[in-house]
């Protein structure tokens, strides 16, 4: 260069912080993983209500918007805030009191067998020999006759005809209800809170698909009902076009359906580890 003269060195220096400040910038995961985990980590471990989480949230929120400075800093923190957040608000969710009509505080008073009434919330899902009912209740019969009842309940029914669509309504007779429960085994999946975490306390089985009656169907457009429909009307095309077991394998593979799969079949794809 120009001006320099040959045998010396030139020595170019730095503020320390502008260079953290580029190798921060250069690895930019470490601020979301820290953040996103450090704020998950504080939201299990905060216990606190709905109104007073809310307000928390906020005001953090609007420290975290003003002009700070350390921006990677900053960047950590509002992920944390999120961490929070997506697990601190969960969990006080979850604890709130369930209403006094609500299917898991009836249950105890209820005798072992009762007529329920509720609309279907959610398609119809069939697996192996048994199709399974996700019905929000609306009254149930019990020993001093109808009374209103809320809550979800999923019901295992030991068919594969049913052709219920979401928003029916139907009525289930010689009903037995019991609680969700888990597994007993140490470090096992935790299906009841599986299940609450999906708003579902209650579940139960119909033996007889005969105690099942459709009362009436809503009337008007509904997305969820055109996109059960196709699935049903693919199942019957699928069955008339393809014979058995190919229909059973493309309807397991397409729509997640294995009601048709034998249990050969079954078999074979756990064993290859395609199930």
């Amino acid at each position: 260069m120009d001006g320099i003269s040959p045998g010396y060195v030139l020595t170019v220096s730095a503020p320390l912080g502008n260079v953290r400040s580029r190798a921060l910038d250069a690895s930019p995961l470490w601020y979301v993983a820290a953040g996103m985990l450090g704020g998950s980590l504080l939201g299990t471990v905060w216990e606190l209500a709905l109104p007073l989480l809310g307000g928390i949230w906020l005001l953090a929120g609007l420290v975290l918007s003003l002009p700070l400075p350390a921006p990677q800093l900053r960047r950590c923190a509002r992920l944390g805030l999120v961490g929070i957040a997506l697990t601190a608000l969960q969990l006080a969710w979850q604890a709130q009191e369930l209403p006094a009509r609500h299917i898991a505080r009836v249950l105890p008073s209820l005798p072992p067998r009762v007529t329920i009434e509720g609309t279907l919330s959610q398609a119809v899902d069939t697996r192996d020999a048994h199709q399974y009912l996700t019905v929000e209740l609306r009254q149930l019969e019990g020993a001093h006759g109808w009374q209103p009842v809320s809550g979800l309940v999923r019901l295992n029914v030991h068919t594969t005809t049913l052709t219920l669509l979401p928003g029916d309504v139907v009525r289930i007779t010689r009903l037995r209800l019991h609680p969700v429960h888990s597994a007993q085994n140490p470090g096992g999946f935790d299906f009841a809170g599986f299940m609450r975490w999906r708003g579902l306390y209650v579940v139960g089985g119909v033996s007889n698909p005969e105690h099942l009656h459709l009362q009436s169907r809503p009337a008007g457009f509904r997305l969820d009902r055109r996109l059960a429909q196709w699935r049903q009307h693919l199942r019957a095309g699928v069955q008339e076009r393809l014979p058995a077991p190919y229909a059973g394998v493309f309807l397991a593979m397409v729509l997640g359906q294995r009601s048709d799969l034998s249990a050969d079949i079954q078999q074979s794809f756990r064993i290859s580890g395609t199930i």
